[in-house]
């Protein structure tokens, strides 16, 4: 019972994690860019101005399922044996085509205006670079973390060996 309790917790932990970095970042990107963007309509078609409800229901929906992407990705149910970097590949891949159907699909911006592409696959790239940075160092903390709780682990089972003796 506690493990799907843990699964869920980490699920809307994902979702709410995803979901308040995403309008945090494009938040910060209406405010240096809204008042280019603000005639585009779209994401950012309040300009300065913020964010409309509805954007912001499309990015919970867009944090859902990246969320669902990670846990079909990252469990070993379904995956297998899948070597870690290639579910961070698939990850990353479905991520990005999920991306680009919500930009059609909502019509977050012009899609015949290549500028607005090009400016959408950097943004998407530089989160995607942010995200395996942190991934990168919350990997590196633990094994440091795990590493030094191995030691102390056989530091007290030599003990324990050498007091029996």
């Amino acid at each position: 019972m506690d493990e799907k309790k843990s699964v869920i917790v980490e699920f809307f932990k994902q979702i709410l994690l995803s979901f308040a970095v995403t309008v945090i970042a494009v938040s910060v990107a209406g405010w240096f860019v809204g008042d280019v963007t603000k005639e585009m309509g779209g994401l950012l078609g309040l300009g300065r101005d913020g964010l409309s409800y509805t954007s912001i229901l499309q990015m919970f929906v867009f944090a859902v399922v990246t969320a669902v992407l990670k846990i079909v990705l990252f469990s070993e149910f379904l995956t297998g044996r899948m070597m870690l970097l290639w579910r961070t590949a698939l990850m990353i891949l479905l991520s990005f085509a999920a991306a680009v159907l919500f930009a059609v699909v909502f019509d977050w911006f012009p899609v015949n205006d290549w500028q607005a592409w090009l400016s959408f696959i950097i943004s998407i790239t530089a989160s995607f670079a942010a995200a395996i940075m942190l991934m990168v160092v919350k990997t590196k903390l633990e094994d440091k973390k795990y590493s030094a709780l191995l030691a102390d682990y056989k530091a007290k089972q030599n003990k324990e060996s050498e007091d029996k003796m």
